[in-house]
């Protein structure tokens, strides 16, 4: 599987903020799980993008086919299809396709299961899938299924993972916190992303409920192509909240 490091110069709190954030929305203890959340979390049958990257994928003969390469989401954080890498075991070779996510069998841990067979490939053309009508996809796209970008309507995964990470500090400017490690999945519905934070924080990571994230743009935490992922809590309370541990995930 390729990878997919989304590497971006960090440039500090110079950087723009191109979510605006109201101040009276940066109130401890409103953006954060505690304790009982959190439990609640590890117990759930919340799955990780990370987790779910490569794993095998089982064609609709049953046989593997491929591999699990991306997601696609809204912008309201409902998974909407699977991207895998298939065909390396069919004479058409490797070819990048995207399942819509109502005819994936998808279980933690893998295999995945998707109807795609060497005769019905073409069905699930990358940009060819019912789930892509209507999406805006740049015109000028970049050659390699793995550097192709959606258009707003629709993000990938990977293009929020390993983005920068910032609080809101406490003169009112951006500071720098992390990045997003990862993406918890439950029941097709993103539930929430993780944080991992700088050694001048912690180091240490922390988990956001994504369904408190506002989704119009004007203050969205992020929206696809942003350089930032801009957490609407204060610096000074930022280290306060429970902190998250991925291995308590019961569906690693």
């Amino acid at each position: 599987m390729k990878t997919r490091m989304a590497f971006l110069a960090l440039v500090g709190s110079a950087l723009p903020a191109t979510s605006i954030l109201a101040q009276d929305s940066v109130e401890a203890g409103t953006v954060e799980f505690n304790e009982n959340e959190l439990e609640e979390l590890y117990n759930s049958g919340a799955w990780t993008i990370q987790n779910a990257y490569g794993l095998d994928v089982q064609g609709g003969n049953g046989e593997t086919v491929g591999q699990v390469e991306d997601f696609v989401l809204s912008t309201e954080g409902a998974v909407v299809a699977m991207i895998a890498e298939v065909g390396g075991f069919w004479d058409i070779g490797d070819t990048h396709v995207s399942i819509p996510w109502d005819e994936v069998e998808f279980t933690p841990g893998g295999p995945v299961s998707v109807p795609v067979t060497e005769e019905n490939v073409e069905d699930y053309d990358l940009f060819n899938s019912a789930d892509f009508s209507g999406a805006d996809v740049d015109s000028d796209v970049a050659a390699g299924a793995d550097d192709e970008r959606l258009g707003g309507k629709l993000w990938r995964a990977s293009e929020l993972i390993d983005t920068y990470a910032r609080v809101k500090g406490d003169d009112d400017t951006w500071a720098n916190f992390g990045f997003v490690n990862d993406i918890l999945i439950d029941d097709g519905q993103i539930k929430a992303t993780v944080v991992n934070t700088t050694a001048a924080h912690g180091p240490t990571v922390y988990a956001y409920p994504y369904d408190r994230v506002r989704n119009d743009e004007d203050s969205a935490w992020w929206v696809p192509g942003d350089p930032t992922y801009d957490i609407p809590v204060l610096l000074s309370d930022a280290s306060d909240q429970a902190q998250f541990d991925p291995d308590r995930m019961n569906n690693q």
